[in-house]
């Protein structure tokens, strides 16, 4: 259990600094490129927990639907807008 703890809290200053080394070594415009793809593959995979885990849970319960729809709209646009700026 140990080794999997330190693993884990060696993950992120890991990821950091590899990408720190990317870019320094690639070219402005290819690591921009890379940033964008990690960037989009973070998102992504904070949109399927929410997708799946987080709404699934909240849309079994049948209590006020219509205003859990609105919301979950509303904040995808949000997100959307975020997004294209």
């Amino acid at each position: 259990a140990l080794w999997l703890l330190l693993g884990f809290a060696a993950a992120t200053p890991l990821g950091i600094a590899a990408g720190a080394a990317a870019t320094h070594l690639l070219a402005a415009t290819t690591a921009e490129m890379v940033e964008d793809v990690f960037s989009a593959i973070a998102a992504g995979t904070f949109i399927y927990i929410a997708s799946l885990d987080m709404i699934g849970e909240e849309f079994s319960h049948r209590d006020r639907p219509f205003a859990k729809w609105v919301s979950a709209v509303v904040g995808l646009g949000v997100a959307a807008l975020l997004a294209s700026h």
